[in-house]
């Protein structure tokens, strides 16, 4: 999910909340690098409501 918010290659951190997903059915899902993740499972035409954060991370130079 993060490449999808990659702006000029610099990493960017994204944390997703929905509203209400402690309640709802769980599925494990492969994620990057074999980390598994638990998200909940919507189904069509149900509302999703929740909030995004994103993070541009800082890159540090190395100045010789």
């Amino acid at each position: 999910m993060a490449a999808f918010f990659a702006f000029g290659g610099t990493p960017v951190d994204v944390e997703i909340k929905l509203q209400g997903e402690e309640d709802r059915r769980q599925v494990e899902v492969k994620g990057e690098k074999e980390k598994k993740d638990m998200c909940p499972v919507y189904y069509d035409g149900e509302s999703v409501v929740g909030t995004v954060r994103s993070a541009i991370q800082a890159m540090g130079h190395v100045r010789s």
